[in-house]
């Protein structure tokens, strides 16, 4: 172990403060739930810790804390002023040359009938004029580096479905919902698609149909929505919306009210 902490006599003494610790001979710290007698001083008091092996809570017995029952803040806000400043930051790498590599992998599972989220993020406001929210913000950056193969794929999101037991609910590879109850006024929906590089892409959609017989479910036909079961779309041709397909383009006709 390295990087004692002041006023503790090993970097397991200072573990100790939350949860007692186990040194395997493989160098992993090992903490478990049972308190260590007259150690109560939090990790908040300690600093900066480096540890020569891994952290292993596979001991741990989850508390019933809704505020986070293994590693939390509980109720407290940790407040950073420094620009561009962040909680926790992990810089790692993968040298392998085939397989799949995470940072960080969350794996949440249903024991019983309550509703499951693997990860559940949220970008809150303290004050009036706060900056931009977004709770989650995902990059795919492979920067100045080139790829010579046409398999390659880089996407800011991958949302997937993998399921072989069968269902009589829904299922939906995303779903994006609103639960506001103000309307912003410089303009509010479920979605917005931007394309802020330098140069002209190919699209706003490709849409892989081998096995998707519609291009879109609509739910409900509603008085005023955008979708009628019936009515004239007007009489006047305005335009219309390019679509490329395997087959060539095609054009959705668009017309006045």
């Amino acid at each position: 172990m390295a990087n004692t902490p002041v006023g503790y006599s090993s970097v397991e003494e200072s573990l100790a403060s939350t949860a007692a610790v186990q040194t395997s001979s493989a160098g992993t710290v090992v903490a478990n739930k049972a308190p260590v007698v007259g150690a109560n001083r939090e990790l908040a008091t300690l600093g900066a810790l480096t540890l020569d092996g891994k952290l292993n809570f596979a001991a741990v017995v989850p508390g019933t804390e809704t505020t986070g029952s293994i590693v939390t803040t509980a109720a407290t806000w940790l407040v950073h002023s420094a620009l561009g400043s962040c909680a926790l930051k992990f810089l790692t790498s993968y040298s392998g040359a085939s397989g799949d590599y995470a940072c960080a992998r969350f794996r949440a599972r249903s024991d019983a009938a309550g509703n499951v989220d693997s990860v559940n993020a949220s970008a809150s406001a303290s004050i009036n004029n706060h900056g931009n929210l977004c709770a989650v913000y995902a990059a795919g950056q492979p920067t100045t580096f080139t790829h010579n193969s046409a398999a390659n794929i880089v996407c800011g999101l991958h949302s997937v479905i993998d399921a072989t037991g069968a269902s009589s609910g829904r299922r939906w590879s995303s779903w994006i919902d609103d639960h506001s109850e103000t309307k912003a006024a410089g303009g509010h929906y479920l979605m917005r698609l931007s394309q802020n590089g330098t140069v002209a892409i190919d699209g706003v959609f490709t849409v892989y149909t081998a096995r998707v017989p519609f291009l879109f479910n609509f739910e409900e036909a509603i008085s005023g929505g955008f979708f009628a079961e019936t009515g004239d779309a007007g009489g006047t041709k305005a335009g219309t919306i390019a679509i490329k397909t395997p087959v060539g383009t095609k054009y959705l006709q668009l017309f006045t009210a």
